[in-house]
């Protein structure tokens, strides 16, 4: 299971009664609620724009207006639209349904449309994942509102840093090839695979290590994204690998 994202394309594969099969952007396939898709692809027909924003803060509204207004959205880290123009440090940006809004430009990336989000580092990377600390635990959430889950978390925070990654923690683990040898040779922003079991079997978490002995996962036993020690003995006997994106 996955999250969908406010203004992602979506691949429409069936229709039935009241609810829409789709494919999403990290690959899922899955069932929506019909209500929940726009059919007017204007805002994300990127031939039209010259460029796009990026969201990379934790929450962002959308206003009717630059410098304010009615509020007409609330989006989360992640979500990325349009820009039609721009006033002062806003941006005018397109909305499904044909409509406008206005952010401001501060926690966001502009990229040019058709162009991938530029590779940052390692600090950037875990300084986005530390953004998250706090916030709910949700199986299969990418949202930095609603709540996220361990792949999530690192699915949305390196593709804010440039660095795409498969959804799943076992799926994460076979894409990256860069390998880590030895935990002494940690370093800030690596990825920590673990297991279910001593046995090493299977991959089913994937937490980022954060230096001197840290890292940040969402955790489902603490019910939300925390720092956790990871030098314990539950962590280090289901230590299944480690993997790098930023070198």
């Amino acid at each position: 299971m996955t999250q969908a994202i406010f203004n992602q394309p979506v691949e429409v594969i069936e229709e039935k009664a009241t609810w829409t099969k789709v494919k999403v952007v990290d690959g899922y396939v899955g069932w929506l609620r019909s209500k929940f898709i726009d059919r007017d692809c204007t805002s994300i027909m990127e031939e039209k724009y010259t460029d796009r924003a990026v969201i990379t803060g934790k929450t962002k509204k959308v206003y009717s207006s630059a410098g304010g207004g009615v509020t007409l959205k609330d989006v989360v880290m992640g979500t990325e639209l349009f820009i039609k123009g721009k006033k002062d440090r806003y941006y005018e940006v397109a909305l499904p349904g044909g409509l406008t809004g206005w952010i401001d430009t501060k926690d966001t990336i502009k990229v040019p449309s058709g162009s991938l989000i530029p590779a940052t580092s390692a600090q950037d990377f875990l300084a986005t994942v530390g953004k998250f600390i706090g916030t709910p635990y949700l199986w299969g959430g990418v949202s930095s509102w609603e709540g996220v889950d361990c792949s999530g978390l690192v699915y949305i925070c390196s593709r804010i840093n440039g660095v795409d990654l498969p959804r799943d923690a076992d799926m994460q683990f076979e894409f990256i090839k860069t390998g880590v040898g030895s935990m002494e040779e940690l370093k800030v922003g690596d990825l920590l695979f673990f297991s279910s079991n001593n046995e090493l079997k299977d991959i089913s978490h994937v937490g980022v290590y954060a230096g001197e002995g840290k890292f940040v996962q969402a955790a489902k036993s603490k019910g939300m994204v925390v720092e956790s020690d990871l030098n314990t003995e539950y962590y280090i006997k289901r230590l299944k690998g480690i993997k790098r994106i930023f070198e």
